[in-house]
């Protein structure tokens, strides 16, 4: 999309599609600047410089004309099978293509799917091995929680009181096991 001036007796370009203002590089080129010293001070990308050089001096630089664009696709059509041809219109993927490829997919399926498992046993070995510390307190009443359990795990730490030494274990294995959890979904978010 170009957009022109709005007097009748000037039809160059003011703005090329970027909105790059075509005035200030026709001024540019014709004080004899260079392509990069002009993408510099106007602030814009090497190649929205050579888009706006195309449009001020309507030189296509080596770019193929649509001409050659059509009779390459036509070539390339030429050779589809049917179902590409059917694909293509209805707008699917190809599976030909180096991006579509339903071999490649599910072999990186299998091994993402092995990279899961081989964590999860990880965390599992973590969990089964972890340090937890439970302590007697016999100091405390006959009735009271004596069993306190504590736990660290990934900079955190937990401490709880049970009236058996299993409640405080099995305490301490599922706390554990839930911040491992936490750790491995927050990693797999990019947090």
């Amino acid at each position: 999309m170009v957009t022109t001036t709005e007097t009748n007796d000037d039809d160059m370009p003011t703005h090329d599609a970027h909105g790059t203002d075509l005035r200030r590089v026709r001024a540019m080129m014709a004080a004899g600047y260079t392509d990069s010293m002009i993408a510099e001070c106007l602030a814009i990308s090497w190649s929205q410089m050579q888009y706006a050089r195309q449009v001020v001096t309507g030189d296509r630089d080596g770019c193929p004309a649509p001409e050659e664009i059509r009779e390459a696709c036509r070539r390339i059509q030429d050779g589809w099978t049917e179902e590409q041809a059917i694909a293509a219109r209805r707008g699917l993927a190809r599976t030909s293509s180096v991006v579509v490829n339903p071999d490649r997919d599910a072999k990186k399926a299998r091994a993402c799917d092995a990279v899961r498992q081989h964590w999860a046993r990880v965390r599992a070995d973590r969990i089964a091995s972890g340090k937890i510390n439970v302590v007697f307190h016999p100091e405390f009443r006959e009735t009271a929680r004596r069993w306190q359990v504590r736990v660290n795990a990934l900079g955190r730490n937990a401490s709880r009181f049970f009236h058996t030494r299993d409640e405080a274990d099995a305490w301490g294995r599922e706390w554990l096991r839930q911040r491992h959890e936490a750790a491995g979904n927050a990693a797999c978010s990019g947090r």
